[in-house]
């Protein structure tokens, strides 16, 4: 998922995060093209603090969602009798 956005000069001195109600499996946060962070989780929300790389202009958010096979080994539920799909299935 991709998004350009256009951070206001108001922002500036003020702590910013980025909250997610909810994506599974793992999701890794990029802006402008490096890492912020990565949350390996599916039914609990979680933010980033992005206050240090989101400075008046223009920025580039992309984020990772993988629910890959090897991950649910490790991350719960690791099993169940349904389905665990990936992706962002709550607001960002």
């Amino acid at each position: 998922y991709r998004k350009t956005i256009t951070v206001p000069s108001s922002f500036s001195g003020k702590s910013v995060f980025m909250q997610f109600d909810g994506s599974s499996i793992a999701t890794d946060l990029y802006i402008d093209g490096s890492l912020v962070g990565t949350h390996s989780e599916s039914f609990a929300a979680f933010n980033f603090d992005v206050t240090s790389r989101l400075l008046p202009g223009s920025h580039l958010i992309a984020v990772r969602v993988s629910n890959a096979k090897a991950l649910s080994s490790t991350v719960p539920p690791k099993d169940g009798d349904f389905t665990i799909n990936g992706g962002m299935y709550r607001g960002v």
